[in-house]
């Protein structure tokens, strides 16, 4: 670990080289261990890791309790900010997290894999997508105005169609689908391309996205006369 060895994953000259303050290891022994020789390996790790740490105490130590947190970081010993216990224990005592999502987004994701499990899990959500892919990417085909971006079918994405227009203004086509509460249809700006950026994520009903192919006929129509 004192010397360097390409061959594994890290060791302390690369750590000290890259300037590295702390990093989170795992002790890690394969599944597929019986019970008792599971335990007993990961036992075994867990001893070599303290003889690691006792062997380099200049360049490793490690945080028990709150007291050594604050020890270590009061002896001068660089901590890059994301790996700052001091963050966590300070939160800790004013009973509050640090810089975390709401708890209503467990709530939310909680609601969104029951939804998910409810279409017959990622093959269900999967399928959904592949059907509306297959509506817009079929519609842009067979339009005399429109085609897809990605001319190969099979390096399309199938959450995101991209899809080029010839004769008509793009940005008017999504200006009228803004004035009608169609949103975030605009193309890529990086792009440079008249184009419409279409969303077809699981939640987008695929029925939706075959209204909304009409509706760009309509607009298309509309701006012809």
């Amino acid at each position: 670990m004192s010397e360097p060895h390409p061959e594994y994953q890290t060791d302390l000259p690369r750590m000290a080289a890259g300037g590295v303050g702390g990093q989170f290891w795992s002790v890690y022994v394969p599944s597929d261990l019986p019970g008792d020789t599971a335990v007993t390996a990961t036992l075994e790790q867990i001893d070599s890791l303290f003889d690691l740490i006792r062997r380099h105490p200049e360049h490793l130590e490690v945080a028990r309790s709150a007291h050594d947190v604050e020890r270590i970081a009061a002896s001068g010993r660089w901590v890059p900010a994301s790996l700052d216990l001091r963050l966590a224990l300070e939160n800790s005592r004013l009973d509050q997290t640090y810089n975390t999502p709401a708890l209503a987004t467990i709530f939310l994701l909680a609601e969104q894999v029951d939804w998910m499990l409810s279409l017959g899990g990622l093959e269900g959500v999967a399928s959904r997508t592949d059907r509306s892919a297959e509506i817009v990417y079929g519609w842009a085909e067979a339009s005399a105005f429109a085609t897809p971006f990605v001319t190969k079918p099979s390096e399309r994405s199938h959450v995101t169609a991209t899809i080029d227009f010839e004769g008509v203004d793009a940005t008017l086509i999504a200006k009228a689908l803004r004035a009608n509460g169609i949103v975030d249809t605009e193309p890529y700006r990086k792009l440079g391309r008249n184009q419409l950026r279409i969303a077809m994520f699981p939640a987008i009903e695929p029925d939706d996205l075959a209204t909304l192919t009409r509706a760009i006929d309509h607009i298309v129509d509309a701006l012809s006369s």
